[in-house]
């Protein structure tokens, strides 16, 4: 039993060192690895001189062989060889081979396989046997992509970002990748600037699809050749997927409440004027906004919003009542950028404009009333708000501007909590 336990240890320790061979002379490590399933450690390596050509009366055959150090003092060896089942997990046994040489010739077709040595001693009893060994044998298959679906991905629209490729020949190990196409420049190569590799590659078992999954901050507007390269080093192409904007331009119209804060003034000597700095909040207040954002990308859009506004000012004090219409409308530079699969945008925007105080008058308490004076003055504003699209393209928006009017000989500096609601065309 102790020659038995021993004829096994050398088998298994000279078992790991066999070699297995492809018909590419030095395939890449990292494909032989993809050939073996998860939880499985040993893969062979491949040597130039483990296969030939070997002209038979079947004509010309391409020759692989496995080869061991022998271990004396047995009987045979069994040799069985599996093959994986397309880009599966699951393996069929294709060949059992029994020989009292050290090696053994075979002709297989290209896939993945893998072997395992089965020691029998003088007694012609199986003393033991080594572990699976894995590995690949090439074919210069030609993959060939028929068509793709869908043919754009949108990023403004909540989809997966997926594209499926359907055609011949994707095989494990392929890299499959995106090359921006540009005018006048042919190059397909992985190495080039704006390149999009998949984040997750899917295969069917049969090879005839494969799915490209995709990240979605890797994601920006461009026109893409898909590019295939096999194991073997044969290279398809399909031109073309577009990434981009189903609507290029959107138009967003909303109309809501927007009541007055007094923050500060200053430059003024006029107490009178900072009268309208005593009241703490003006309640009558509304606003338009209307934005066009033609220039989107995954970042963030960009575009310009208009929004007149009218606020009414009265501010009560002990010997006069001022009161005064406030407008005006501003022009700003919006940001915006989406969340929760484009339902929310958190917007940003800056911008100026002219702004009025119309049919100011004190009314005093003793019955003088003075006249009416209207001004024109500058302003600047500064806002952020959410925007949430509660159904299709209806949203409300809630947010905060900041209002400074620089009225002659007098900056003051308001506070407008906004709330609208509105449409997205």
């Amino acid at each position: 039993m102790a020659i038995k336990k021993g004829y096994f240890i050398i088998l298994l320790i000279f078992a790991l060192g066999c070699t297995a061979f492809g018909q590419t002379s030095q395939p890449p490590q990292a494909n032989l690895q993809e050939a073996v399933p998860a939880g499985d450690g040993k893969v062979d390596t491949s040597d130039a001189s483990s296969y030939f050509i070997r002209e038979t009366e079947e004509g010309v055959r391409f020759i692989q062989k496995i080869e061991w150090e022998p271990v004396s003092n047995i009987l045979r060896y069994v040799i069985v060889v599996d093959q994986r089942y397309g880009n599966s997990d699951r393996y069929n046994e294709v060949v059992r081979e029994s020989t009292e040489n050290n090696f053994i010739e075979l002709t297989i077709p290209p896939g993945n396989y893998r072997y395992k040595v089965e020691v029998y001693n003088l007694l012609n009893r199986l003393d033991g046997e080594s572990d699976y060994l894995y590995f690949e044998v090439f074919r210069a298959v030609q993959p060939m992509i028929k068509e793709i679906t869908p043919h754009n991905l949108y990023l403004d629209e909540d989809q997966p970002r997926r594209v499926t490729l359907i055609g011949d020949n994707f095989v494990l190990g392929s890299k499959i990748y995106l090359v921006p196409i540009r005018e006048g420049i042919s190059d397909n190569s992985e190495t080039q600037r704006g390149v999009l590799v998949p984040a997750d590659l899917k295969y069917s078992d049969v090879g005839d699809t494969v799915e490209l999954v995709f990240n979605e901050q890797d994601l920006d507007i461009n026109h893409f050749r898909i590019v295939v390269v096999n194991p073997g080093g044969l290279t398809s192409t399909y031109e073309a997927l577009d990434i981009k904007f189903q609507k290029p331009l959107d138009i967003n119209v909303s109309a809501g409440y927007a009541p007055l804060l007094p923050l500060f003034s200053g430059n003024s000597t006029d107490s009178d004027l900072k009268t309208v700095l005593d009241t703490p909040f003006y309640p009558l207040g509304f606003t338009l906004k209307a934005s066009v954002v033609p220039y989107k990308r995954a970042f963030g859009y960009f575009g310009l919003e208009l929004s007149p506004f009218y606020n009414f000012v009265k501010a009560d004090r002990s010997a006069y009542i001022l009161q005064t219409n406030i407008l005006g409308a501003s022009v700003s530079f919006l940001y915006q950028k989406p969340f929760l699969g484009k339902k929310l945008f958190l917007n940003a925007r800056i911008g100026g404009g002219v702004g009025a105080y119309t049919n100011m008058y004190f009314d005093y308490k003793n019955g003088i009333e003075s006249d009416p004076l209207s001004t024109w003055f500058p302003l600047g504003t500064l806002g952020v708000s959410g925007q949430y699209f509660v159904f299709k393209k209806a949203f409300v928006e809630l947010g905060l501007d900041l209002k400074v009017l620089f009225a002659t000989e007098m900056t003051i500096g308001y506070l407008s909590p906004v709330l609208t609601a509105g449409w997205q065309f």
